[in-house]
C-alpha cells in the first residue's frame, strides 16, 4: 500500500474529550513560555464576549465561533515543523488522559 497518512481532527469544545482541547493548546504554549503576548491579547479580546455569553446576551455558537476563529493566532508565523511540534506535544502530553469512553485517539482498521 503506500505511505501512511495522518489526519487531524479538531475537537476544541470537548465532544471527544472530557475537557476543552483549546485549553490544552494554550497550556502547551504556557508551559514552554511561548506566545505570552498572543495569550494575553487572546484573553483580552475574547473576555467581553465571554461575559456577554455568560449573561445570556449572545449565543454559545456566536461566542465559540470567534473563539475558534482566533485559535490559529497561536500558530501564526510557525513553519509546518513547528506546528507539528505543537500538535504532537498536545496529543502526547495532554490528550491521553482526556479521551471520552476509552477512545484512544486513533481511528482505522487493524490488519
Amino acid at each position: 500500500m503506500g505511505k501512511k497518512r495522518k489526519a487531524a481532527f479538531f475537537d476544541v469544545d470537548g465532544t471527544l474529550t472530557t475537557e476543552n482541547v483549546w485549553r490544552q493548546i494554550m497550556d502547551w504554549f504556557k508551559a514552554r513560555g511561548k506566545r505570552r503576548l498572543t495569550n494575553a491579547f487572546f484573553w483580552a479580546y475574547h473576555t467581553p464576549s465571554f461575559v456577554l455569553f455568560k449573561l445570556g446576551l449572545i449565543s454559545q455558537s456566536r461566542f465559540r465561533r470567534g473563539w475558534a476563529l482566533h485559535l490559529p493566532w497561536f500558530l501564526r508565523g510557525y513553519t509546518l515543523e513547528q506546528g507539528a511540534e505543537v500538535w504532537d506535544g498536545v496529543v502526547q502530553d495532554y490528550l491521553p488522559k482526556l479521551w471520552r469512553g476509552g477512545f484512544t485517539g486513533h481511528f482505522g482498521r487493524t490488519p
